[in-house]
């Protein structure tokens, strides 16, 4: 096509390469489909037939045709961005989207164009003129319309533009606050760094005392190690001596008993069953616990029975001590190597953590070897004092309030009087046959 310049007619080149046997088959077929449904339908048009997927097919099918001609790579991209460009002008014209004021300009002047070359065709073909003058207005108020949608951005811009001014005087106010703060900063910086000025200095004071101070400490670790070995030889040399006091009262009678309760009265099953346990005791250690509400005589029946068996069955001895005691008995392993059959009495065992001492008085291993009995008053429930203390639940005893009769004899020990057996009775029922209450009121009755 060198010889062709910018008048040959576009049909006409189309027909050459659509029929000439030269070019190569996918060429001929590209020249047709771009001659029938481009060229020959925008040369014939009709707007009706026009939409936005047949405006993108079109140039579908010239770039097809573009790339199949086998064009230097330099030529076939300008070719092709000179297309992209017009297709894209090309859609926001005819698709009715917003376009810039020089493309505006453009079609304006192609318009007046238009309609100075719409009076010589008139005479060719007045139906033609006719669509096309159609076509024009349609397009001018189009224009119209753009140049509207123009104006109406510049004003939404202007006034935006506007906005954005505010804002960026409130960001200049803003950004001068900071500064200040900045600048206050810096002069709290000034102080704390001359604060810290201060605090090094103390810090070196502080370290010069502390290195004093771990001179006195190495004088007195070396005082102090010269007093533990003195205590080490004071408490080996006490430790003989309890040794071989307890070994001068072995065979000592002891009787470590609170004074008898002469109002003691009733619980005579309750002594039988204590006394009962008694008899297993040989060469081993037994148990008994006796428990129950506060108040209901717990300590009072370990005290009877106690004072009923001193003479006749414990010649070991009778021990008594708190339960709320939490120091190493040291008195274990005495009542280990003690023949004689002896009684420990724990009373009021009811603190909720038994202390490690305790357990080891209940349940440790130096039982094994003892010969004695050990009595245990508790408000503990039996299946409790067995997870805890290792007794067995037949050998617990519950001790519950008086029975009306006992209570009526209580009362009358207790108050010394011999009233009418009614008036007491109504007494015990009207207390729950609580002992520690109905002492009380035969204190008050005496």
């Amino acid at each position: 096509f060198s010889g062709f310049d910018n008048t040959c007619d576009l049909s006409a080149v189309l027909g050459m390469l659509a029929n000439s046997s030269v070019f190569h088959t996918r060429i001929q077929t590209n020249a047709k489909d771009v001659r029938s449904k481009v060229r020959n339908e925008w040369g014939h048009c009709n707007f009706d037939q026009w939409n936005e997927p047949e405006f993108n097919h079109s140039f579908q099918l010239m770039e097809t045709l573009i790339r199949s001609l086998g064009l230097p790579v330099a030529d076939e991209k300008k070719v092709l961005d000179e297309l992209q460009e017009w297709e894209t002008k090309g859609l926001k014209l005819c698709m009715g989207c917003p376009v810039d004021k020089d493309l505006m300009k453009l079609v304006s002047i192609e318009v007046t164009n238009l309609e100075k070359n719409l009076e010589a065709v008139k005479k060719f073909n007045a139906d033609e003129a006719k669509r096309i003058r159609e076509a024009l207005k349609d397009a001018i108020d189009e224009i119209a319309k753009f140049e509207k949608r123009i104006a109406d951005m510049e004003s939404r811009l202007e006034e935006e533009l506007q906005a954005q001014s505010e804002k960026n005087k409130e960001f200049s106010s803003a950004i001068e606050d900071i500064s200040n703060n900045i600048n206050i900063m810096e002069e709290r910086q000034d102080t704390n760094e001359q604060n810290i000025s201060l605090l090094e200095e103390r810090q070196i004071e502080v370290e010069s005392a502390v290195a004093s101070l771990k001179d006195g400490e190495s004088n007195l670790t070396s005082k102090v190690e010269v007093l533990e070995l003195e205590q080490t030889r004071f408490d080996s040399r006490l430790k003989k001596l309890e040794e071989g006091n307890l070994d001068a009262v072995v065979d000592a009678n002891i009787l470590q008993l609170p004074s008898r309760n002469h109002c003691f009265c009733g619980r005579e099953s309750e002594l039988k069953a204590i006394a009962a346990q008694l008899k297993d005791t040989t060469r081993s250690c037994s148990e008994s616990a006796i428990y129950g509400l506060g108040g209901v005589g717990k300590t009072s029946l370990a005290v009877e029975f106690l004072w009923r068996q001193k003479d006749e069955e414990y010649s070991g001895g009778i021990f008594w001590i708190s339960g709320e005691n939490n120091n190493l008995f040291q008195t274990l392993d005495w009542l280990r190597k003690r023949e004689q059959l002896w009684c420990l009495v724990v009373d009021n065992l009811d603190e909720l953590e038994m202390s490690t001492d305790m357990r080891k008085l209940l349940t440790g291993h130096w039982k094994q070897a003892a010969r004695g009995h050990i009595i245990i008053t508790t408000r503990r429930e039996a299946t409790e004092i067995g997870e805890e203390m290792g007794i067995e639940e037949s050998s617990c005893i519950e001790l519950k309030c008086f029975t009306e009769e006992e209570g009526v004899q209580f009362l009358k020990t207790r108050g010394g009087t011999a009233g009418e057996d009614n008036g007491f009775r109504e007494l015990v029922g009207e207390l729950g046959g609580l002992p520690l209450a109905l002492d009380q009121a035969a204190a008050y009755i005496r």
